[in-house]
């Protein structure tokens, strides 16, 4: 769902890489597992916009949002 109401593209739907599934706790490789590994994947992170339409959306409840300082080069 997070997918389909991102106005900006930030996520796509692909399988989980192995070398990120054995960072996960039991219950979060059990329903990798049965999902086949298929979920949201974060591909344009700096694209985000901080609407919140993702979290909303999310069935998991596997987003937040959290605010970052951004540094102005000189």
């Amino acid at each position: 769902m997070c997918v389909k109401v991102c106005p900006t593209g930030v996520f796509t739907v692909g399988t989980l890489p192995g070398t990120e599934r054995s960072k996960l706790k039991f219950a979060a490789r059990i329903k990798g597992f049965a999902h086949r590994w298929q979920q949201a994947l974060l591909i344009n992170p700096n694209a985000c916009e901080g609407c919140g339409k993702c979290v909303a959306a999310c069935p998991e409840q596997a987003i937040t949002l959290a605010r970052t300082s951004a540094i102005a080069s000189p």
